[in-house]
């Protein structure tokens, strides 16, 4: 049982001595750091692009909908329910 639990005890002190982070240079880290800018940027335009589409259509919508009734909906709707 003890052969085991000393086992265990440097099973684990080996994996934890392992996980330790690398030393990484300054233009690796820059790399990176520049890297991961750069996606943001792709992220942000793809992002304005939909929202720019929405507000489109939400535009589109709104002048469709233009001096339209509540009432005007509602009779729509009773030629389809009966």
């Amino acid at each position: 049982m003890d052969v085991h639990v000393v086992w265990l005890v440097a099973a684990i002190l080996q994996t934890s001595v392992q996980q330790e982070p690398t030393c990484l240079s300054r233009f690796d880290f820059d790399f990176k750091l520049l890297s991961k800018l750069v996606e943001l940027e792709n992220t942000q335009k793809q992002l304005q692009e939909t929202i720019n589409k929405q507000q489109t259509r939400i535009g589109d919508l709104e002048e469709k909908l233009k001096g339209k009734t509540p009432q005007y909906y509602i009779e729509k709707l009773r030629y389809f329910i009966f």
